[in-house]
């Protein structure tokens, strides 16, 4: 039988708490017959931090926009997925755990005058070549309304025991003779500042020397940092504009690899009839870090 587990706060997790817990729950194996839990944290009529929101703006290098921009609610999510990884039923360590994809999905303009409440959950484990695949899924509601989701993929290496065929991951194809919309310069600028912002306080992000005991070149920025930057881009595009006119809106991105500080970005995109994709490539790799697809169901 699957274990429920709800966890209802009362304030925000503390970054350094998460952490401490992570290191507690270090469990690589999931026993025969047993399956990941359902976990469920609840937070209510919290109420918007308009500083944090404008230094979101700041360190993204992007123009604020009358109602909140289509990332920004993951920041707010963020820390309480990290605490449901890292609760002690989870069967795997949240520091195996790799971010893959994303998928969000904005129902109605966010406007910051409203409270809003977090609800956080994940899907149960589904066996993919080389190891497992999991979902956490944040929403933020608003007046009791489905405002905002995301769905998370996360993929944990290893041997597991659940049953069934393998699951075959979704994937996204790099765009063909697609035109250059934007070009930037990632200065190593706002790392641990934007860690704090977004949640996502990962090493790897601000910390170049713990960066490479994980074999990459350098600390690289967080996915959500340069993706809102790319959104910023595709909405000055004339025939990629129409997609965020609606008062709904899909994106859903494929993280394929690191985006280095220090590094010149190129971002390609195209789009027509409310749809667009858009992939973004890092100075040195020649294959596209971050690949994605907005659309809007109402077009």
């Amino acid at each position: 039988m699957t274990q429920l587990i709800n966890i209802e706060m009362t304030g925000k997790p503390s970054a350094l708490f998460t952490l401490w817990k992570a290191f507690q729950t270090r469990k690589t194996k999931l026993p025969p017959g047993e399956q990941v839990p359902e976990l469920k944290i609840v937070r209510r009529n919290i109420p918007f931090d308009l500083k944090h929101l404008k230094t979101f703006y700041q360190i993204c290098n992007i123009s604020e926009v009358p109602a909140t921009h289509l990332i920004y609610p993951f920041t707010l999510a963020y820390p309480y997925i990290m605490r449901l990884l890292c609760q002690k039923a989870m069967p795997f360590p949240m520091f195996r755990m790799l971010n893959t994809r994303n998928g969000i999905k904005m129902f109605k303009p966010i406007q910051t005058g409203n409270s809003y409440d977090i609800i956080c959950y994940n899907s149960p484990a589904r066996p993919v070549k080389k190891g497992i695949e999991m979902d956490v899924i944040a929403e933020l509601h608003i007046s009791g309304q489905l405002a905002w989701q995301n769905c998370t993929t996360y993929f944990c290496p290893g041997r597991f025991n659940l049953p069934g065929p393998a699951t075959t991951i979704p994937s996204i194809e790099t765009l063909k003779n697609a035109p250059v919309i934007d070009r930037w310069y990632l200065p190593a600028t706002d790392r641990f500042r934007f860690a704090r912002v977004s949640g996502d306080t990962n090493g790897i992000h601000y910390g170049t020397w713990y960066a490479r005991r994980f074999r990459f070149e350098r600390d690289f920025a967080q996915p959500l940092r340069v993706v809102a930057r790319c959104i910023h881009a595709l909405q000055q595009q004339k025939d990629m504009s129409a997609v965020f006119t609606s008062f709904s809106i899909e994106l859903n991105f494929f993280l394929k690899g690191p985006v280095y500080y220090d590094r010149n970005l190129a971002l390609y995109g195209a789009g027509a009839n409310g749809n667009c994709r858009f992939d973004l490539y890092c100075e040195g790799n020649d294959r596209p870090c971050i690949c994605g697809a907005l659309r809007s169901p109402n077009k």
